[in-house]
């Protein structure tokens, strides 16, 4: 693997596995000891996310066959399955030439790598990317850029300092309207509240909750639900505790709940159950949320709302 990899770049696993032959699983399981080795990386995060997504699921799957539960699978081809951990492209960390590269070039490239990451770059993301120098080692670079036109300066975030930098195009597409999302629509986006994607924790502050002494943390465990990049509800890491927010327009609030309840049930699993117990730090029952929780599969229990996952098919026939 080190040395297809060496030889051609970066690659996608079904080009390594075409490259090398052999199993698709033990050159899975390969690839990963090299990432945790230091040796391998991926352009993207989906891979560490689809692993925790598949340990989560066959954790369930165990826990049901100890109680006795009966875990049937749908026959898939191997060949044509995606391995969970397998996506995006896979690369060497270090090519050997590191060493020749002057110390302006390395800042260049991370420079470059971080204002493609978030297309406007601010001084409180270098600090959270733990970059050697901060964000003073990188200002030099970002001004020959902007000289250069391949960034935009200018006070394009509310609250970030004056010193921001967006990638071309970026900038209209901020100023550009926001397209009203249709009540109906699956559009949250749920995320671990220390993924690096979530903003909220670390260059955003955390909006203010409902519920009066409420900390929220980027812990393990706990999820954040995203509308259009706002933060509309969090889940504690303990899985019951629900927090929503408020939106600016307080006509929005009933799409917000609406949405946020929808997503909550797409989260249960078979085997994987979502209960809310507690809704802004008072019990789920009492909470204006509750209406909206029955009319998406959730079940009122003594401790609160529970939802199972949705159905398969081999559910409906055991039941009929």
């Amino acid at each position: 693997i080190l040395e297809l990899l060496q030889s051609r770049g970066a690659l996608f696993f079904d080009d390594v596995v075409a490259a090398l032959g052999g199993f698709r699983n033990d050159i899975f399981e390969s690839l990963w000891r090299l990432v945790w080795a230091g040796f391998v990386t991926n352009d993207t995060l989906a891979p560490l996310r689809a692993r925790r997504r598949s340990t989560s699921a066959a954790a369930a799957r165990q826990s049901g066959r100890r109680r006795g539960g009966r875990d049937r699978r749908m026959f898939r081809s191997r060949r044509m399955a995606t391995l969970p951990g397998s996506e995006g492209r896979w690369s060497l960390v270090n090519y050997g030439d590191e060493s020749t590269r002057s110390l302006t070039a390395r800042q260049t490239a991370v420079t470059e790598q971080l204002v493609r990451r978030y297309g406007v770059l601010v001084r409180p993301a270098v600090g959270r990317e733990l970059v050697e120098g901060g964000f003073a080692a990188l200002y030099p670079i970002l001004r020959a850029m902007e000289e250069a036109g391949r960034v935009r300066r200018g006070y394009f975030v509310a609250g970030m300092g004056g010193a921001q930098f967006a990638s071309p195009g970026t900038d209209e597409t901020l100023r550009r309207e926001r397209r009203q999302a249709e009540p109906h629509e699956d559009n949250v986006i749920v995320l671990g509240a220390s993924d690096p994607a979530n903003a909220y924790g670390s260059i955003l502050k955390w909006p203010a909750t409902r519920g009066e002494n409420m900390s929220l943390q980027r812990g393990s465990g706990a999820r954040v639900f995203l509308l259009d990049g706002e933060l509309i509800g969090y889940l504690g890491r303990a899985g019951n505790h629900l927090l929503t927010f408020a939106p600016e327009d307080p006509n929005d609030e009933p799409v917000w709940h609406e949405k946020l309840v929808r997503a909550l049930a797409r989260v249960a699993r078979r085997g994987s159950p979502v209960m809310i117990a507690q809704i802004d730090g008072e019990a789920a029952g009492v909470s204006p949320l509750a209406k909206i929780f029955a009319r998406h599969g959730f079940t009122p229990t003594s401790r609160g709302y529970l939802h199972r996952g949705p159905e398969t098919a081999e559910d409906f026939a055991r039941h009929a």
